[in-house]
């Protein structure tokens, strides 16, 4: 969707006051808007900073993208998609798959892309947020509800001589399509979640890759196939047997949660069975260099058949040296090695745990957030932070899962649109006291401590501080059960100002 489209919301827009402004046109920002329609509140706007929508999967365009949670978990409840093509489904058809959501649900016109905020004001005098873009339109609204996600802005080394470099070089979330990597020598730094899909697709075309490593994932097989054409037409025909399928995922995601808590049997068990499966790599130096020495769940866990084969291929090399420093023609390692290369793709992940930077976000008191979330962000139910009433986040702190993120988004959209009922219908003002909040994030700290994701290794979980502020420690049947009402009496509640 282009932003050249949308010239009459633009004009309609004028009105600098609405009642609800929905940050993010991703995933998050569609689920927020069609709570918002069915609550039947009209006046709203989706701003976008890009120029069009769909998030995550409208940014990672790069060959191999697929999204590691299978399809049937990864859709919108109110909107399932009984199509898929696999059960793992790839970029294209889920970036298809919002469009068609917001084509269906009519948010179009509530859309404004190319249009980035800046900076969130809370006015004490009218109790209303004051938005800002980044083109100095100023916009009034009586909540915010930020989607912006976690996953938005990719995270670039900083590597020493990289302006003198010759050749391309672009991070995996802004795919350069114009660059012809075939017969060429290929540099792809990072071994993450997009690398594992990236490199076993350059490794088919390019002359030689070679994989700058700082520490092996651990990966296990990953049970993707076509989905046959009976089976979509039953899905179908018979929407209680897609329903149950999508049941049938949730609670063995469910049962299989233990994975990722540290010294349970499922826990070692899984270790054992990715120990196994490097254990089939023939070259000794190979099986060395991607073996993770640190517990498995500290990382996220990925999913690859195509991995390990791509990187026993004679044309890549794996090295787990660091970097030095990048010449004209190729990346230097610290042991003095040159490894000369045509082009660089940074695999290396995004900037998780900075959430809503850049915006400059100012509560009551003129205080700011970011200097408040400076030892790690923090917020009650992922949702809501003291001294910023009536701003609500959606995949905020500490609501990333080790499954689909679209159960938990659908959560917090369930519970903070009780809330905008209530501040619309009766012009209130909602936020959240401290001691809820405290006793809320010192549960996460504690419940964090079982976890792997605690341990030794670097991941993207934690902020610099060691404290945990992207994942959920428990069963996401928790966090559903604790978003399902409206806590009203851990919040302040008062009325609007005229």
């Amino acid at each position: 969707m282009e932003g050249s489209a949308l010239t009459s919301l633009e004009l309609d827009s004028q009105a600098t006051t609405v009642d609800a402004v929905v940050i993010g046109a991703g995933p998050g920002g569609i689920a927020t808007s069609v709570a918002l329609k069915r609550a039947g509140v009209k006046s709203f706007l989706i701003l976008e900073r890009e120029s069009k929508i769909g998030g995550v999967w409208r940014d990672n365009t790069y060959p191999g993208a697929a999204c590691d949670v299978p399809s049937f978990l990864y859709s919108f409840s109110f909107e399932m998609n009984t199509q898929w093509s696999k059960v793992f489904a790839p970029q294209a058809e889920i970036r298809d798959y919002l469009e068609r959501c917001v084509e269906k649900y009519g948010l179009r016109r509530h859309i404004l892309c190319d249009t980035e905020v800046v900076r969130l004001g809370f006015d004490e005098t009218t109790s209303r947020w004051i938005v800002t873009t980044a083109t100095g339109k100023v916009i009034k609204t009586s909540v915010v509800l930020t989607a912006v996600g976690q996953l938005n802005r990719p995270a670039v080394p900083k590597l020493s001589g990289i302006e003198t470099f010759s050749g391309p070089h672009f991070h995996s979330a802004r795919w350069d399509h114009h660059v012809e990597l075939e017969g060429k020598s290929v540099a792809v730094i990072g071994a993450g979640a997009s690398a594992i899909q990236v490199v076993p697709h350059v490794a088919k075309i390019a002359a030689r890759l070679t994989v700058f490593q700082r520490s092996p994932p651990w990966v296990m097989p990953k049970p993707d196939r076509a989905y046959s054409d009976s089976e979509k037409w039953r899905f179908k025909w018979l929407p209680l047997l897609a329903r149950a399928s999508r049941a049938k995922l949730y609670w063995s995601y469910e049962r299989g949660h233990d994975k990722v808590i540290a010294g349970t049997k499922l826990n070692k068990a899984m270790e054992v069975t990715a120990r196994a499966i490097i254990a089939k790599i023939k070259d000794p130096a190979l099986r060395k260099t991607v073996t993770p020495d640190y517990p498995l769940g500290c990382k996220r866990i990925l999913l690859s058949n195509e991995w390990y084969p791509a990187l026993a291929q004679d044309n890549v090399k794996v090295t787990a040296e660091g970097i030095e420093r990048v010449t004209p023609t190729a990346i230097v390692t610290k042991d003095g090695g040159k490894h000369p290369v045509d082009a660089i793709i940074y695999c290396t992940g995004f900037k998780s745990t900075e959430f809503l930077l850049p915006m400059e976000i100012v509560g009551r008191d003129n205080k700011r957030l970011h200097d408040i979330w400076k030892d790690g962000a923090e917020a009650y139910r992922g949702s809501s932070v003291p001294g910023f009433p009536n701003l609500f986040m959606i995949y905020g702190p500490n609501t990333t899962v080790p499954s689909s993120a679209i159960f938990m988004i659908e959560c917090q959209v369930n519970y903070v649109i009780k809330f905008v009922k209530r501040i619309l219908r009766d012009e209130l003002v909602f936020e959240v006291k401290r001691e809820p909040m405290r006793r809320f994030n010192e549960m996460i700290q504690h419940r964090a401590q079982r976890y792997a994701w605690m341990s030794s290794c670097n991941n993207w979980f934690k902020s610099a501080s060691g404290k945990l502020v992207n994942n959920w420690p428990s069963p996401t049947l928790k966090f559903f059960l604790l978003t399902r009402v409206l806590d009203a009496q851990n919040y302040q509640i008062t009325r609007q100002s005229e």
